[in-house]
């Protein structure tokens, strides 16, 4: 039986072209296409969350041409004018990905032809003001969203639902996608930021 069907998604996963590639960067792309205005100068990124690592601002990167990659941090703006940052930080696909998914109560038989995808990805708060935002990290992929008939993502574990500034948590959503697929790109409309790319492969 399948559980907590994701609605309202903001992350969608589609086929791509380009050399995946592991990184563990901590990139801020918050100037990117700001709608919040002109004059939007955010302060700079100071967070234990970042464990020491430097932050840098990386012109065009999390782009559809330029996707992040396993392990980046990308730092953006949302909607609620909060400093987020979320990092897929694992791919499975296959049989590994429904063991894993069995493991967490979930028995998902694939059509034929289709094969599960499963992501890990974690969301940083690092400026949420005075207030406690949703955390939209469970809810932000979605498959193929150039198509018709998207199918969304399921969630096996979860976190608390929203976060203040200095909390962080993980998540594990799953998909299925087509078993000939050989590069998958998650793509996330921040509505402040744009749209930011990842390689899911």
């Amino acid at each position: 039986m399948l559980k907590h069907l994701l609605v309202g998604s903001l992350f969608a996963l589609l086929v791509g072209c380009s050399t995946p590639e592991e990184g563990d960067g901590v990139y801020d792309v918050r100037n990117k296409e700001s709608s919040v205005g002109d004059n939007y100068s955010p302060e700079p990124i100071t967070s234990e969350l970042l464990e020491g690592k430097s932050v840098t601002e990386k012109d065009g990167y999390a782009s559809r041409g330029n996707p992040a990659q396993v392990g980046d941090i990308i730092i953006y703006t949302n909607s609620d004018e909060a400093d987020i940052g979320v990092s897929v930080t694992e791919v499975t696909r296959g049989e590994e990905a429904e063991g894993i998914a069995e493991e967490e109560g979930v028995t998902w038989d694939p059509a034929e032809g289709k094969e599960l995808l499963l992501v890990q990805f974690k969301t940083y708060a690092f400026d949420t003001g005075d207030a406690r935002i949703e955390d939209y990290g469970p809810s932000i992929m979605e498959v193929n969203p150039e198509k018709q008939g998207r199918s969304p993502g399921y969630v096996l574990t979860e976190g608390e639902e929203t976060l203040k500034t200095g909390e962080s948590q993980e998540h594990q959503v799953i998909y299925e996608i087509d078993g000939e697929t050989e590069e998958v790109h998650g793509v996330m409309d921040t509505a402040v930021n744009g749209e930011l790319w990842f390689d899911l492969s």
